[in-house]
């Protein structure tokens, strides 16, 4: 298929201090949910223990909902994502749906795939390099049969073919 063809990396965002990451329930909005996994986590550029992760709630089953803002237009090819580095039996996530948008209101829907229960990073290909804004993803499994998943870290890459 056209998104796991491969691609050449031409640029790593790697200042992400003006993305911002919510969660699709309240108790996100605490700095101090669960010590301080919250959705801004999967930015931190720090994946090496349990702190250093987003944890999603137990409150209700999946999906659970992630949406990152990058603050302004950016050219995109490819999310990454990286497990948890502590424990490969936790609750890892596991199948994704991915939507982008370039203004919150229409988006486009990228398809599933499923982020593997590994140490390695996850890149997810588009099938085109897209300028956005928005990324909405909904986690609807993890590869523990669990309630909740975990995501350490997630970032985008701008590619060429």
């Amino acid at each position: 298929s056209t998104k796991e063809k491969r691609a050449v990396l031409t640029h790593t965002y790697k200042d992400k201090s003006a993305w911002v990451a919510k969660g699709d329930d309240p108790v996100y909005d605490d700095p101090d949910y669960l010590n301080g996994r919250i959705p801004q986590k999967v930015f931190n550029g720090a994946w090496s223990d349990a702190g250093d992760m987003f944890v999603m709630t137990d409150a209700h089953d999946y999906p659970h909902v992630l949406d990152m803002d990058f603050g302004s237009l950016i050219d995109v090819g490819a999310l990454t994502f990286m497990q948890r580095q502590d424990n490969l039996n936790w609750n890892l996530v596991k199948l994704v749906q991915i939507e982008v948008s370039e203004d919150n209101t229409n988006w486009i829907d990228l398809g599933e795939t499923t982020i593997p229960k590994s140490f390695n990073v996850y890149a997810f290909n588009f099938d085109q390099k897209r300028k956005i804004r928005f990324v909405r993803m909904t986690f609807k499994s993890d590869h523990s049969d669990g309630t909740r998943g975990t995501i350490a870290e997630i970032g985008a890459y701008v590619i060429y073919d």
